[in-house]
């Protein structure tokens, strides 16, 4: 029994050392099936933000084709001249696009720029062993296409986006008219978004050769990717799409070793922990006798502490944090609380000795105190030391107090946030049901018995999905602008630029939705306004605002844009107008119309519908790059938007 006692304290440090090693142990073997699943997490992550800049990239070019091929099916006899204008507005000086071209029964009769691609006049693509197949699926399906990547004759290696043309003008079903192609510059583009082969230790590849995803060819990257085991996903293209993959250069198995460093410090540190076990045992036993002191020291630990008797007076103040006491030590010595502190207060630290000294364990209290004209907040632990004293240690928790108070404010915030998130989305699943409900009962109606309808009674019924697809769409490019916003995922890229030409763009894409209606949009910006803005973000802002005039204008009115320098507060704005002629606004809506907290809702003058997730995104967007956006309405007289940018 002696032996025992006189080596209990090195048993209990060795059992100590060989629980901490079996947890070490068993920490290893858990860390080498988590490493492998952090990193592909991580590597999916990196993925994620890569497809998304890639499809951003790519899709912003096909939106060319698209337009393209939505002004010529309205104007077939389009001039080579007019061509080469609207191209030269789409392209301008895009260094990732190398040509523009269309191709009127599939023999291309017009490309921009014509320089360096004059032998590409009278191509015929049906005739083309490379380009036949993805010219006759375009034509199939009606879907746009990206073919490739081929060479290029004149040297380097770039994606073709086919859109087929079909002429409305004199044929309501649309008859075949011809092509429009952009060709993409492959390694411009892939430098656009961030992609290189190799990137913090791993390497990249894409699969998907003109659009087949797993089944087409490896066209970019190393091809050993694909034999590693890789994290991969599906960049999307209108039709198809491609495998981009990633794995690390060295393999999955690298990883493994970064824990290799924290192992060996994890077994050192159980050493140590079991050393200072031991110390710590010994140390017990020789300062047992001194318990009680230690104890009402440990308790007291640093902070302000200052030993009480037991009617109150100072005896003792430790010199430690001198600047949380409300008078210096050599006023207060001596002194008791009651001569100190305000009645109220001076009961609660009496109160808290006696129950210290009757219960001979911790009180502990919590007080507020003015100290040099601010309120601070301090939690005091009383600790018994002897029948006739007790230790006092004081700690200022004033900001831990502002930390609950803002955290308070922040859940309501959260929560109110949160209320405006899941009304705005329940608006969102009623807006989004509407039109693919009324998809759906179309084309019911058109499965069931083809031959029930009329010619013309199919042409409403598809026009009807044509206009519902538009809002459709407008809606989920919204919605997806609105996510990147809330997410802070969208960086802004402000450049000095002309306003007059962006309106230019944004007005030619809205060109159909305007003649269908019989309106005319007029641009009257001024051409020698130049603004500091976000290209992609104020494009967003102005297509929402024209598209709004749209529909709630009458027919056989205008739309127009106008512009003015403004200063305020010293900076010089360029003010942007968007008026109609439309419904107006009634006085007590509008107050809410940009308000994220209420729902402004309406229809349009042919009960066109929106869900007013435009204007907080205009409002938004607006406000990101410093400037405002108002409203001013007169019912059945029209309404003008404006807001500001400023001049760069």
């Amino acid at each position: 029994m002696q032996v025992l006692n006189r080596y209990r304290n090195s048993l209990w440090a060795i059992a100590f050392f060989v629980l901490l090693v079996l947890g070490v142990l068993f920490y290893i073997d858990f860390r080498k099936s988590q490493w492998e699943n952090e990193v592909r997490i991580q590597t999916m992550e990196m993925l994620m933000s890569k497809k998304t800049k890639l499809e951003k990239s790519l899709f912003s070019r096909i939106y060319y084709t698209r337009s393209t091929a939505a002004i010529v099916s309205l104007n077939p006899n389009i001039s080579n001249e007019d061509y080469e204008h609207l191209a030269r507005v789409f392209v301008g000086n895009d260094t990732v696009i190398n040509s523009m071209s269309l191709a009127r029964n599939c023999v291309i009769n017009a490309i921009y720029p014509l320089e360096g691609h004059e032998a590409a006049l009278g191509l015929d693509l049906l005739a083309h062993p490379d380009r036949k197949e993805i010219v006759d699926q375009t034509i199939e399906t009606r879907q746009t296409f990206v073919a490739g990547p081929v060479e290029l004759v004149e040297g380097g290696i770039a994606f073709i986006s086919y859109t087929p043309i079909f002429d409305i003008t004199t044929d309501t079903t649309g008859k075949f008219w011809g092509l429009t192609d952009i060709v993409i510059l492959r390694d411009a583009l892939l430098n656009e978004a961030g992609l290189l082969p190799e990137e913090r230790g791993f390497r990249f590849v894409m699969k998907g050769y003109d659009g087949k995803g797993n089944k087409g060819e490896i066209f970019w990257g190393d091809p050993n990717v694909f034999q590693l085991h890789p994290v991969s996903i599906n960049v999307e293209l209108p039709y198809g799409n491609w495998v981009l993959a990633a794995a690390p250069l060295n393999g999955w198995d690298v990883f493994y070793n970064y824990d290799l460093i924290l192992i060996v410090m994890l077994f050192f540190s159980a050493l140590a922990m079991s050393v200072l076990l031991y110390v710590a045992l010994r140390a017990n036993s020789k300062i047992r006798e001194d318990a009680r002191e230690f104890k009402a020291i440990f308790n007291s630990l640093d902070t302000l502490i200052f030993e009480l008797s037991v009617d109150g007076e100072y005896l003792k103040i430790a010199p430690t944090k001198i600047s949380l006491l409300v008078a210096p030590p050599e006023e207060i010595i001596g002194k008791k609380i009651r001569d100190i502190f305000e009645p109220e207060l001076a009961e609660l630290f009496m109160h808290s000795i006696r129950q210290c000294l009757e219960t001979k364990e911790v009180s502990i209290i919590e007080y507020p105190l003015v100290l040099q004209g601010e309120q601070k907040w301090f939690v005091a632990r009383v600790s018994y030391k002897s029948p006739k004293s007790v230790i006092y240690n004081a700690y200022d928790v004033t900001a831990i107090k502002e930390a609950e108070n803002e955290l308070k404010e922040s859940e309501q915030r959260l929560s109110k946030l949160n209320d405006i998130k899941n009304r705005f989305f329940s608006i969102i699943a009623h807006d989004l049901r509407n039109p693919v409900g009324s998809f759906r009962n179309i084309t019911e109606l058109l499965l069931d018995d083809p031959r029930k309808l009329s010619s013309e009674e199919s042409m409403v019924l598809i026009k009807s999905m044509y206009n519902t697809s538009g809002s459709l769409i407008d809606l989920l490019e919204n919605l997806l602008s609105w996510a990147q916003a809330q997410q802070q995922s969208i960086q802004l890229q402000p450049v000095s630029q002309s306003v007059y030409e962006l309106c230019n763009e944004v007005i030619l894409s809205q060109q159909t939705n305007a003649l269908e209606k019989k309106i005319e949009i007029m641009n009257q910006i001024d051409p020698d306004h130049y603004a500091l803005f976000d290209r992609s973000v104020t494009n967003i802002v102005i297509r929402n605002l024209i598209s709004n005039a749209l529909k709630f204008s009458y027919e056989n009115t205008t739309v127009k844009l106008s512009s003015e320098l403004k200063k305020v507060k010293g900076q010089d704005f360029v003010v942007l107008h968007i008026a109609d002629q439309g419904c107006g606004i009634p006085p007590e809506r509008i107050n809410d119309i940009f308000n994220k907290e209420t729902h402004y809702k309406t229809y349009g003058t042919r009960n066109e519908k929106g869900s007013g997730l435009g204007l907080m995104l205009c409002k938004d967007f607006v406000e990101m790059q410093g400037g405002e956006i108002w409203v001013e309405s007169k019912v059945d007289l029209g309404s003008t938007f404006s807001f500001t940018l400023p001049v760069g």
